[in-house]
């Protein structure tokens, strides 16, 4: 990781300590989430598990269902890195929950996606087959193509392909395109 990159981090973790002092709550989670996605994508997961649990933290103080909906999805991801896929699907669970309130579809449908790719983790075809069809559906349903909805709908689709083939052959290995 280069120094900048490192001084970014440093920025951050020193913002969300400021905004926990101060009591403003939703700055502080905020911050917390992209310290937590900066730690997370830089396979850095111990430090991103402790970002994203001061960031959950810090938004119990306030009513923001957008930006739950953000922690935990990001919360999720970080618990399949770590292999706590149980705690990841509650987490999953929870922000498709909120994003559907929200009438976001496209965060909707890559929780999807994720609930998807742990219904497979634990060979449950059915409900993997169910969360990668709603996914598409729910990426259809933004009513409008953008890039993100249309490498979403062939990433689903490919998934259910692969997802069908190991219904009949149970024995084959197959790597799912994930979000993340």
């Amino acid at each position: 990781m280069d120094g900048r990159y490192s001084e970014a981090i440093e920025s951050l973790q020193e913002a969300a300590d400021i905004f926990i002092h101060i009591e403003q709550f939703s700055d502080a989670a905020s911050s917390m989430l992209e310290l937590a996605r900066s730690y997370r994508d830089s396979s850095r997961f111990t430090e991103a598990l402790k970002s994203i649990e001061r960031a959950c933290a810090a938004v119990e103080h306030i009513i923001n269902p957008c930006l739950q909906a953000l922690i935990d999805q990001c919360h999720g991801t970080i618990l399949v890195k770590l292999d706590r896929n149980i705690a990841a699907f509650a987490k999953f669970e929870k922000s498709l929950s909120l994003f559907l309130y929200l009438g976001n579809m496209a965060w909707a449908a890559q929780n999807m996606e994720y609930l998807g790719f742990l219904y497979m983790s634990r060979s449950d075809y059915h409900d993997a087959v169910g969360a990668y069809t709603a996914a598409v559906e729910k990426y259809i349903e933004m009513g409008q193509e953008t890039p993100a909805s249309t490498r979403g709908i062939m990433r689903c689709e490919k998934n259910l392909v692969k997802i069908r083939r190991k219904e009949g052959n149970s024995e084959e290995l197959i790597l799912l395109d994930t979000v993340w």
